[in-house]
C-alpha cells in the first residue's frame, strides 16, 4: 500500500497497554508520597503554634493555650481569655491521635515556655507521626 500513515488499531492497544500498567505501578507510590508529605506538613504546622504560643506566652508573661481540635482539624493558640491568637488547619487526610474518644484537647504553655505534655501523635495515610512539644 503506497502512502499508508497513522497506526494499526493493535499498535495503539498495546501503547495504552504499557502506558496503564506504569501508571498502576506508580500510583500507589505517589499516593503514599503525597501522604508522608502532609504528615510533614502538619509536623510543622504543630511545631509553629507550639513555638508561637511558647514566644507570646513568655512576652506576655502569662499563659497561652494550643487547643488541638479533630472536629475542625485545626491547631489554634489562644491567650488567657480565650481570644483566638492563630489557627491553622490540618489536611483533610491528617487528624490527632487524642486520649480516649475526645474530639480536642487543650494544653497549657506556661509563662515560662515549658510544656509539660511530652508529644503529639498525628495519623495519615501514610502512617503515624510523633511530634515532640519542646
Amino acid at each position: 500500500m503506497e502512502g499508508r500513515h497513522g497506526f494499526t488499531l493493535i499498535e495503539v492497544v498495546l501503547v495504552m497497554a504499557i502506558i496503564a500498567i506504569t501508571l498502576g505501578l506508580a500510583g500507589p507510590r505517589i499516593g503514599a508520597g503525597l501522604g508522608t508529605l502532609e504528615l510533614r506538613q502538619s509536623e510543622q504546622m504543630v511545631k509553629t503554634c507550639v513555638r508561637y504560643a511558647q514566644i507570646r506566652a513568655r512576652r506576655a508573661d502569662r499563659d497561652c493555650y494550643l487547643v488541638l481540635d479533630n472536629t475542625h482539624s485545626s491547631i489554634a493558640v489562644l491567650d488567657p481569655d480565650m481570644k483566638l491568637l492563630r489557627q491553622q488547619n490540618l489536611p483533610t487526610s491528617v487528624s490527632f491521635v487524642l486520649p480516649e474518644s475526645r474530639k480536642s484537647v487543650a494544653i497549657d504553655v506556661p509563662a515560662s515556655g515549658i510544656i509539660h505534655a511530652n508529644s503529639v501523635r498525628l495519623r495519615g495515610r501514610a502512617g503515624e507521626l510523633e511530634v515532640l512539644l519542646r
